[in-house]
């Protein structure tokens, strides 16, 4: 099944403990807003059900509480976005929407959300993007089930097409750009992997490979450095295999390994990374974490406990609010997003989504 790896630990899927919302979403207004006015507020990639091809993006204007539920339907007649949307990117006025199993990149303008091209030629099983040389690069698992077919397309902005792709090892998941190089964390897709590989953009070609754990996930650059996520090892297959995961900083100067935070637990996984104001914030489950980024070791207690969310599949920290993306309990139905503050993790606000919420987009 392909679905987001936050919310699918490789290679096992974890189960999180539903609980009931504790704020009441009936007063949504979901009356569309008027054209354009998608310029500033929140996106929400609601991957739908998998192989059902009801992926849809919802918006969220703060200020006013609205939400659209269906984005892309309402500004293209109706349009489906397609099968599993896995994640969003922005560059100049322009919104990329990557849909794995549709293996396609939809590409809309940003403020209007109308279409503009789809690019569906060399692109198979499409995960993540970044930009770079005034180029899109996407990652793709290819034929998920062969470990040697996995590469990065390299897109033209102008044309939208394919102009080459780089071969790279097996599933690789977030990108991220930093001074003109591509950092990708190769979690293995169906199996595992252990690495992050570096790519030049100015010549399309792999530089370095960073050897940091077991599945490596969500990605934060930060003063010069590169965080990671790294998952561990899960119980599936295997129990007796389950090993602990880590967050590990890298010198984007040297590429070395700079700060090692390993768990204390063999069933301990981060799952999601994210920084703000010098503070490293980190999930467990449904549990979120934070330190400092100058810190030595790791919290023993959570911050918060997103005791609303029933599966924690999108996570997002911005300007002193945690956004919690859930899926509901049986993954078919709407899920909800939930947003906390960041100095005393109390619930500020839920929305009724779509189904299965798995990324959360600011356009500003």
């Amino acid at each position: 099944m392909k679905m987001k790896i936050k919310q699918l630990f490789i290679p096992a899927l974890a189960a999180l403990t539903f609980f009931t919302s504790c704020e009441n979403d009936d007063d949504i207004n979901e009356t569309p807003v008027a054209e354009g006015d998608y310029a500033s507020g929140v996106f929400v990639l609601n991957e739908g059900v998998w192989n059902s091809g009801n992926s849809t993006v919802s918006f969220l204007d703060e200020e006013t509480g609205t939400v659209v539920k269906n984005v892309f339907a309402d500004e293209n007649s109706g349009a489906a976005l397609g099968d599993t949307g896995q994640s969003m990117g922005f560059y100049g006025d322009y919104a990329f929407i990557m849909v794995n199993v549709s293996n396609t990149l939809e590409v809309v303008d940003r403020n209007t959300f109308k279409s503009v091209a789809t690019i569906d030629e060399g692109i198979q099983n499409p995960r993540y993007i970044a930009f770079a040389e005034s180029r899109a690069y996407v990652t793709n698992w290819g034929d998920a089930t062969n470990p040697d077919d996995d590469y990065v397309a390299v897109i033209d902005l102008e044309s939208f097409t394919v102009l080459e792709t780089i071969s790279v090892e097996e599933g690789p998941e977030e990108i991220l750009e930093e001074n003109g190089n591509l950092y990708i964390a190769l979690s293995g897709g169906y199996s595992v992997n252990n690495k992050i590989t570096v790519i030049d953009a100015s010549a399309n070609e792999v530089t370095t490979t960073i050897n940091v754990g077991i599945s490596p996930g969500s990605m934060e650059i930060e003063d010069g450095a590169l965080w990671v996520a790294v998952a561990g090892m899960g119980s599936y297959p295997d129990p007796e295999a389950e090993s602990a995961g880590k967050i590990i900083k890298i010198d984007l100067g040297s590429n070395d390994i700079v700060a090692e935070f390993a768990f204390p637990n063999a069933t301990d996984h981060p799952g999601n990374l994210d920084i703000e104001n010098d503070m490293v914030y980190y999930t467990l489950g449904s549990s979120v974490y934070t330190f400092s980024e100058d810190a030595t070791t790791l919290p023993e207690i959570a911050f918060v406990e997103l005791a609303e969310v029933a599966s924690l599949y999108g996570f997002e920290v911005e300007n002193g609010k945690i956004y919690a993306a859930s899926a509901n309990a049986d993954f078919t139905g709407d899920g909800d997003l939930f947003i906390y503050s960041t100095a005393d993790g109390s619930l500020l606000n839920s929305y009724e989504v779509g189904i299965n919420p798995n990324g959360v987009y600011f356009n500003d």
